[in-house]
């Protein structure tokens, strides 16, 4: 078995959330294979070694792309709601937390589409703008779309973006 130290990746990474604004949020999650971590930027300490499907049992990995998204933007203050998951073209969307449990509850699946062919995603950027609440997903080096983000209902299922 290869070794993480043998061939050093990362598949993607997320800013942890912080609901308390007195506590400097220095940690990130790093996501290689069928596991994550967390990582404390301050102390340099990696921990935490977690299965992916673990936490979210629905998500295909390797994961592409992760990102939180503030579904609900207020000038001067962000608050993560839910996260973005992505999977080369499908994407799984949950419930933004300070802390993952296991077994996390899917809110929304589908594929991402770009003119009428499944998009391969490699990056996602999180726009948040007052007017506009959307993700921009990187598909190429060169290109890219951005798609609006809708807060699904509750007996929404699965989607197309």
């Amino acid at each position: 078995m290869e070794s993480y130290c043998d061939n050093p990746y990362i598949d993607a990474m997320m800013w942890s959330v912080r609901r308390n604004n007195y506590t400097e949020n220095d940690i990130i999650y790093l996501f290689r294979g069928s596991h994550f971590w967390k990582y404390n930027l301050k102390t340099q300490k990696l921990w935490d070694e977690r299965l992916i499907r673990q936490v979210w049992p629905d998500v295909r990995i390797p994961i592409t792309a992760i990102s939180g998204i503030d579904l609900e933007y207020t000038w001067g203050k962000s608050d993560c709601q839910k996260i973005i998951i992505v999977s080369r073209f499908k994407y799984w969307i949950y419930d933004c937390k300070e802390e993952y449990e296991n077994n996390q509850t899917l809110r929304s699946t589908g594929i991402i589409m770009f003119e009428d062919s499944p998009a391969s995603i490699e990056t996602l950027v999180v726009d948040i703008s007052v007017l506009k609440k959307r993700v921009r997903m990187e598909y190429t080096r060169r290109w890219y779309v951005y798609y609006s983000i809708v807060q699904p209902t509750a007996d929404e299922s699965s989607s197309v973006i």
